[in-house]
């Protein structure tokens, strides 16, 4: 028997007993941990940052078009003209209050910044805040009571998809597709359906978690979506590791950062 059978064969014995259950739970919360599920926010911790300097990799002799779609108010757009600066930026921020702390944070710089969100399609839609948070401001009425929040502001944003903004500005191919979209990730990847289908999105890099429990959007959604055209990543905070086929055990809604690459760039 293995080594791997005898630890199952210990862990299911001691399953059923009241006692151990802390320790299961304290064993849980480290493999989270170890695994950067629930990772943090922040570009610099949650290995964001690793997945700009790969982007220069994968095109060390090009000038790559990076949308970072829910800016907020820049820490990620800041992090892309440091590590690729050089980029074709565009920031997409719907509600007018963070955009205007956006254009304040990228003042003098090369990022070219759009008051608007990106959705399956076109038009005006209300976005949803939560204690003055501008993080948690949603296209979905989140239920935040079991953490002590509340939405308790609305606002209404104007909403475009990348397809047609695409195509109005002349835009081909993105190099880099970031979404942090609180739980409408899977909508704006909806609205790209022509660019994915022409094979013109490279790296599409995501969040999920607790939103989607909100949006009633599964990690197997992503995984339908992308077919056989993608290889999905989770990120680390120093590298990313392929997840290999949809298990219902991917499942986990605290927030964590995907990746999903071309599958004409390999494994990686």
């Amino acid at each position: 028997m293995s080594v791997r059978h005898v630890l199952w064969n210990i862990a299911t014995y001691a399953a059923g007993r009241r006692a151990v259950q802390p320790l299961f739970h304290l064993l849980h919360r480290i493999a989270l941990a170890g695994m950067n599920v629930g990772c943090p926010c922040n570009v610099g911790e949650s290995g964001e940052w690793r997945v700009l300097r790969l982007i220069t990799k994968l095109f060390p002799n090009e000038t790559p078009t990076v949308f970072d779609v829910g800016a907020n108010v820049g820490h990620y757009s800041r992090a892309v003209l440091r590590e690729l600066p050089d980029a074709r930026l565009h920031s997409f921020e719907p509600s007018t209050k963070t955009f205007r702390q956006l254009q304040g944070n990228l003042t003098g710089t090369t990022a070219q910044l759009h008051n608007m969100g990106m959705s399956k399609e076109g038009g005006v839609a209300t976005l949803f805040g939560a204690n003055n948070d501008s993080a948690l401001s949603s296209l979905h009425k989140r239920q935040l009571e079991h953490v002590g929040l509340a939405v308790d502001s609305e606002e209404q944003a104007i909403l475009g998809t990348i397809d047609e903004f695409c195509a109005e500005h002349g835009i081909e191919r993105i190099h880099l597709l970031k979404l942090d979209v609180e739980g409408h990730e899977l909508s704006v990847l909806q609205g790209a359906a022509s660019m994915r289908e022409r094979d013109a999105i490279d790296v599409i890099q995501f969040e999920f978690g607790g939103c989607n429990v909100d949006s009633r959007t599964y990690l197997r959604d992503f995984y339908e979506l992308f077919g056989a055209r993608y290889t999905v990543y989770r990120v680390l905070p120093h590298g990313i590791v392929p997840l290999g086929a949809y298990r219902e055990q991917h499942e986990i809604f605290m927030t964590t950062n995907y990746l999903a690459v071309h599958r004409r760039h390999g494994a990686l």
